[in-house]
């Protein structure tokens, strides 16, 4: 079983967000057509201050919206896991019974024989069962683990984007403010790129990746472990009934 999980971090919302503040509309505001005294240039700026709250609230949502998007593409690909398993497990055991059902058919067989097969088939369906709990159990703590990763993730991501929308407006209230001082958008610029590095740095995903790469590794070491002792019950079990089948 193979559970990907791709980038838990907001892609194009927030990358757009911090993308708007940075680019267009402060990119817009340049140092020659701000003079001190300038009328034109405070209403210039009271206007990108509106335009910019407007938007990032959009990119907020967006970004929530994707959020619960990831969550329920993650739950759906668990859930197709669990129903390929149901099926895959349910085949394997008809196939094993028919393979039963043509070893006790075989003439000739004498009761301890029969006998043979009798424990042959239990010891499989023990083994079976006893991997297919461990595979389960692994299966169940990297989800649960899993979840718990993203979600913190996603907490951290909303709490930092909320201080980084928080941080613009500040900039360009104070920029509002002093809208006449020649100084104003070199400071506002300032301002918002200390905004956009922090919010950048909280945006890193090396350290989520790095977690949910041990937590796959860890399911995967489990479930190979599961598979090892099968392999050696079923080897074990099938000697012994052809020592069984061999003796007259």
């Amino acid at each position: 079983m193979k559970t990907t999980f791709k980038r838990v971090t907001t892609g194009g919302a927030l990358s757009a967000l911090v993308l708007m503040v940075m680019v267009s509309p402060v990119g817009a505001i340049t140092t020659s057509r701000i003079v001190t005294g300038d009328s034109k240039s405070c209403v210039r700026i009271k206007t990108l201050a509106t335009a910019n709250e407007a938007k990032m609230n959009e990119r907020l949502s967006t970004m929530q919206l994707d959020f619960q998007k990831r969550l329920t593409n993650i739950a759906s690909r668990h859930d197709t896991v669990d129903q390929k398993a149901t099926v895959f497990r349910a085949e394997r055991s008809d196939k094993f019974d028919t393979k039963v059902a043509v070893l006790r058919n075989k003439a000739d067989l004498t009761e301890a024989q029969l006998a043979a097969i009798d424990e042959f088939e239990t010891a499989i369906k023990t083994a079976e069962a006893t991997r297919e709990t461990a595979v389960d159990t692994a299966r169940a703590t990297y989800r649960e683990a899993l979840d718990k990763v993203v979600a913190e993730h996603q907490a951290t991501l909303s709490d930092a984007a909320i201080v980084f929308q928080k941080a613009v407006k500040a900039a360009f209230t104070t920029a509002q403010a002093n809208c006449g001082d020649t100084a104003t958008v070199a400071s506002l610029r300032a301002s918002i790129k200390t905004a956009r590095d922090s919010f950048q740095l909280t945006r890193k995903t090396e350290a989520v990746k790095s977690t949910i790469k041990q937590l796959a590794d860890t399911r995967h070491q489990a479930v190979q472990t599961a598979d090892a002792a099968f392999k050696k019950s079923v080897a074990d079990a099938a000697a012994t009934l052809k020592t069984a089948l061999e003796t007259k």
